[in-house]
């Protein structure tokens, strides 16, 4: 990841140089081995689940728009949900306790030639108790892309959404992926989206 960000980017996007260390919830969506049994596709922290993202990877992986929902609430854990009609497969995680929500990042990254994550429509949703507080969402050119199929390759890119107030106990992300590559994906990360959350006083279990 670069330490400094790339010229051209537009400012109103907060996109970000490199992922903070240490966040309290770290969920991925990533290629896994498409649901083989081993890796798995989708994580909350030590949580797995699986996803066929494409049944014909004869042909490369394509998994088409995949709805994604990560629900974070302090004393209450979390949840991950991938859904594509037929598919829909949720992860839950418990192993942390937290509390006011301070920040979330997303990233999109790629490893190796002619691979592409792609996120869009993400929104970011902030709450009090059960009540919105705040809803951040952004221009289509603020979305996470990792692409190196073409010129320029973009291997990471990130963005990071912060709320107003400080005090928020509950956040909700939505968003929809796309993974794609060209020929055989070996490595689990090789396509790769993450959501990155921060909270005060995060202990694990």
């Amino acid at each position: 990841m670069a330490d400094t960000l790339p010229s051209g980017l537009p400012p109103y996007c907060h996109f970000i140089a490199s992922a903070t260390p240490s966040p309290c919830i770290e969920s991925k969506i990533q290629y896994g081995d498409c649901a083989a049994g081993g890796a798995p596709e989708l994580t909350i922290n030590n949580s797995e689940g699986h996803v066929v993202w494409d049944s014909n990877l004869s042909d490369g992986l394509d998994s088409g728009s995949f709805s994604i929902e990560l629900v974070v609430s302090a004393g209450s854990g979390s949840s991950l949900t991938a859904v594509k009609s037929p598919t829909s497969v949720n992860v839950t995680d418990s192993s942390v306790s937290y509390g006011f929500i301070q920040r979330v990042e997303i990233i999109a990254s790629v490893a190796g030639i002619n691979r592409r994550f792609t996120w869009s429509s993400i929104a970011v949703r902030f709450y009090k108790g059960a009540t919105l507080v705040q809803t951040m969402s952004r221009a289509p050119e603020c979305q996470p892309k990792a692409d190196t199929y073409g010129v320029p390759s973009i291997g990471w890119q990130g963005v990071e959404y912060t709320p107003a107030a400080s005090d928020n106990d509950s956040v909700v992300i939505t968003g929809v992926v796309r993974l794609q590559a060209a020929g055989t994906v070996i490595q689990p990360w090789e396509v790769l989206g993450k959501i990155l959350e921060f909270a005060a006083n995060c202990t694990p279990h």
